[in-house]
């Protein structure tokens, strides 16, 4: 099956990486951010619509797997090599630590940005089994299971802190990725109008109320048009040489402790971070990433090879 690749999304990657550079740079001078951050959640929207026909292209559930796995796990190997070169290896346990208890346990972790890619993963097995149960077919289960989770996640919002929230919010942007992909022949409009819903969706970010429940119902909402304006807004005519959305994510808040100093404005902190982690970033796409990529196949070519010929039958002796 040809997976039709959709090259906004890299463009939106890239923005919603740059975008938790400059949260991360805020949070590092100790200014307070008492709004719900949305690029975590719309990282997860965009998976919801990506991974499914990933999965659908894929030779079986384990060459799915290995995909993912090729995709994620080498950046993420060097994101704990610059931990151990950078701190010490002692600090490669509490970075683990924060990963897989989804950054609810941080301790002396010095990359805990890594505990969304724990949700990612997460993510995976639950593309697997949905695909399995047949929900991409009959999406009568990722309807309810958007709605349970939107109420659910709407109701708890107040009670959480401003970090339990970005993590209560991966759920339901997951199921409103997985439902834009199910009817994404459907709302295929005039390009403007998915890009104007995402740009004044947007524009409205910094006026929304200060509650936690009616800011999220607006993120939920932002989510949705970001990815509309993925698949169905205008396309851009130039695709991106190369993805460093997952280098300058995995690698950043690295440079961001480096960097920032108590009094350093804002701007210089982004700035400097900027310069580090971008050529840092390239060099892992070209060096590791890609690398890594172009094996996506390769146990399944070689088991191909390992088939014995089966041979026709000759003529009868």
């Amino acid at each position: 099956m040809n997976v039709r690749r959709y090259p906004n999304f890299d463009y939106l990657r890239l923005y919603l990486a740059l975008a938790v550079v400059w949260f991360h740079a805020w949070h590092s001078t100790g200014l307070p951010y008492n709004d719900l951050p949305f690029m975590v959640p719309a990282f997860l929207g965009i998976s919801g619509f990506v991974i499914p026909p990933s999965l659908e292209s894929s030779k079986g559930t384990g060459h799915f797997f290995w995909k993912r796995f090729l995709r994620v796990m080498p950046g993420f190997v060097a994101a704990l090599t610059i931990v151990a070169a950078l701190y010490g290896a002692r600090y490669i346990g509490p970075t683990l630590t924060s990963w897989y208890t989804f950054g609810f346990v941080r301790g002396e972790g010095k990359d805990p940005v890594l505990w969304s890619l724990a949700a990612e993963e997460v993510v995976y097995f639950c593309v697997a089994a949905l695909f399995l149960l047949g929900a991409y077919k009959k999406p009568a289960l990722l309807w309810t299971m958007w709605a349970v989770s939107t109420v659910v996640e709407a109701w708890i919002m107040p009670h959480l802190s401003n970090y339990g929230t970005n993590v209560a919010m991966l759920p339901s942007a997951f199921l409103i990725g997985n439902l834009l992909y199910i009817y994404r022949d459907r709302l295929k409009v005039n390009p403007w109008i998915p890009l104007a819903s995402f740009v004044v969706l947007l524009a409205y970010y910094p006026f929304r109320a200060d509650s936690f429940t009616l800011q999220y119902l607006h993120q939920s909402l932002l989510i949705a048009s970001l990815v509309w304006t993925g698949f169905a807004g205008p396309p851009m005519k130039w695709r991106l040489p190369i993805d460093i959305s997952y280098g300058v994510y995995v690698y950043h808040w690295m440079v961001v402790l480096q960097v920032a100093h108590p009094h350093m404005e804002l701007d210089r902190i982004v700035e400097q971070t900027f310069l580090i982690v971008i050529p840092l970033a390239v060099a892992s796409a070209l060096l590791i990433e890609r690398p890594a990529l172009k094996l996506k196949d390769w146990l399944w070519w070689k088991r191909r090879l390992a088939r014995p010929a089966v041979l026709e039958p000759g003529p009868a002796s």
